[in-house]
């Protein structure tokens, strides 16, 4: 579900087959989109990683949705075939604002205060113990540099 949700978003096949556990985890998976997904449609797209033929399942790979209009980056990180369960990843054109960084899948644990410099410039770790798995980080504009956006 992660692997499309930059772009548009289908289900198909039998969905009610699925596991009840599954099917709950993919109807969050919706949610989170259908919320998000106007900024996504007008999102700038970065590509954190370099590119790779398309049946190389090695590595990581790492996408930044920005919308120009907005005060939020959505980061999208999958962990391919790589024996390494971390790595770090460089967002792009964040500028000089402070950022609250927010694990998607951990809405419960308090978000994380950087600089755009400081993320831009030292990354952001991202801990994936499994393999194929994926990570959604959100990165919004502290409130007190809201004000100042023209």
């Amino acid at each position: 579900a992660r692997v499309c949700m930059p772009g548009t978003v289908a289900v198909s096949g039998d969905v009610a087959g699925l596991p009840p556990q599954a099917r709950e985890r993919l109807r969050a998976h919706l949610a989170f989109y259908k919320r998000w997904r106007t900024f996504i449609a007008g999102a700038t797209a970065h590509l954190l990683t370099p590119p790779k033929p398309r049946d190389d399942e090695r590595g990581w790979a790492a996408i930044q949705l920005q919308n120009p209009l907005a005060d939020t980056s959505l980061l999208f990180v999958y962990r391919l075939d790589d024996a390494c369960d971390r790595q770090r990843i460089y967002p792009r054109c964040l500028g000089d604002w402070e950022y609250m960084v927010q694990d998607v899948d951990q809405p419960d644990a308090p978000p994380v205060r950087y600089s755009g410099q400081d993320l831009t410039a030292n990354g952001l770790e991202i801990h994936l113990p499994s393999r194929f798995s994926a990570a959604l980080y959100r990165l919004t504009i502290t409130e007190e540099e809201k004000g100042e956006i023209i």
